[in-house]
């Protein structure tokens, strides 16, 4: 009775193995990384572990929705944005939010809805 269960429990294992790698190849088929993190210890250490392998992923989707969260637009077009609403000037103003001075051909920025110019497109 043990030998059969024993048996069934390896012949299920194989079956969860081989259905964990058609897995796998179809991620890396649609070139989605694919992480493997040995489970044989603590849980906690298991956890801290998928934490540190994850974080440059997290960290690196933050910083491509900042980016595309900003909208460069021409000088002309500002004045559209501020009297139709569509975003306001920022708490600084017509001012460089680095050097808090006017510039004298600004390139604006909408960035969360307000607008801010900047000194050259850099």
């Amino acid at each position: 009775m043990i030998a059969q269960k024993e048996e069934s429990l390896k012949a299920q294992r194989e079956a969860d193995s081989a259905k964990l790698e058609e897995y796998t190849e179809a991620f890396k088929a649609l070139g989605v990384d694919v992480i493997t993190i040995k489970c044989e210890r603590e849980v906690k250490h298991v956890t801290d572990r998928i934490n540190y392998v994850i974080k440059p992923f997290i960290e690196d989707r933050i910083n491509r929705w900042e980016k595309n969260n900003m909208l460069p637009i021409e000088r002309h077009r500002a004045k559209d944005f501020l009297t139709h609403y569509i975003a306001a000037d920022s708490r600084f103003g017509k001012l460089n939010p680095y050097t808090l001075i006017e510039n004298p051909r600004p390139y604006p920025l909408i960035y969360n809805d307000r607008i801010y110019y900047f000194k050259d497109e850099e």
